[in-house]
């Protein structure tokens, strides 16, 4: 593994929805066996250290709940997931606009979870592109979400994931007042001395392996991706 630490970014696993963000089985479990070679700690042990492996999940899907956890756990590998509180609460859409039909982890679920080991992050209330938002709608979006995570799990100080990874000096700004750790995309090494922009390097399917993204100081797709994500509104 190439110097620094990694931090890589799931979304499902064997969804049945099909595109890039949903991993099949085999795929996922490939991941796991190799990851079992690997020092695999919570991301802010990665960011803290700039080193090891750090897992993430984004957007609490109950696909999450019913193939993923059972696993990380059986595997004994920490891993984050970040809520989106209002998709949990029904209130507002799902994060996959693609698949509709793919339901939330419950709270309950989210709690035994918590329980079992599990971090949670704050994938803010509503899951919109924050570069859309005021400042004060950042801020109140940023702060529902910590309060929903709060009320129903106990978490306080979570980090923070920006949804769709999109984001912006002014966002960061705002972010920053919130939360000390924060994820975002980029595809590059840990930069311990930037905790509240931490890079993550997307597993999809067609992707590149994770003996490539472990191996290479930069993931090129992802690193351009990202600076196409960033460039568009």
């Amino acid at each position: 593994m190439a110097a620094g630490g990694v931090v890589l970014c799931f979304h499902l696993v064997d969804g049945g929805v099909g595109g890039p963000v949903d991993l099949d089985l085999k795929a996922f479990s490939a991941c796991l066996d190799r990851l079992s070679s690997e020092p695999v700690f919570s991301v802010a042990d990665v960011v803290k250290s700039g080193r090891g492996v750090a897992l993430t999940f984004d957007d609490a899907f109950e696909n999450f709940y019913d193939v993923v956890w059972p696993r990380l756990r059986a595997a004994r590998l920490p891993v984050t997931l970040f809520v989106p509180t209002g998709f949990v609460d029904g209130t507002h859409i799902s994060p996959l606009s693609t698949a509709p039909q793919l339901r939330p982890c419950t709270w309950a679920q989210l709690r035994q979870m918590r329980d079992e080991g599990l971090e949670i992050g704050s994938h803010t209330r509503r899951h919109l592109n924050l570069r859309h938002l005021d400042d004060d709608a950042i801020d109140a979006d940023l702060t529902a979400a910590a309060q929903r995570l709060r009320d129903e799990l106990g978490v306080t100080e979570p980090p923070l994931c920006y949804p769709q990874a999109k984001w912006s000096p002014r966002v960061e700004r705002v972010a920053r007042q919130h939360h000390q750790l924060i994820v975002t995309g980029g595809g590059t090494r840990v930069d311990p001395r930037r905790p509240w922009r931490v890079p993550r390097t997307s597993m999809v399917a067609g992707g590149p392996s994770l003996d490539r993204v472990l191996a290479w100081p930069v993931e090129p797709r992802e690193w351009v991706a990202d600076k196409v994500r960033q460039w568009r509104r």
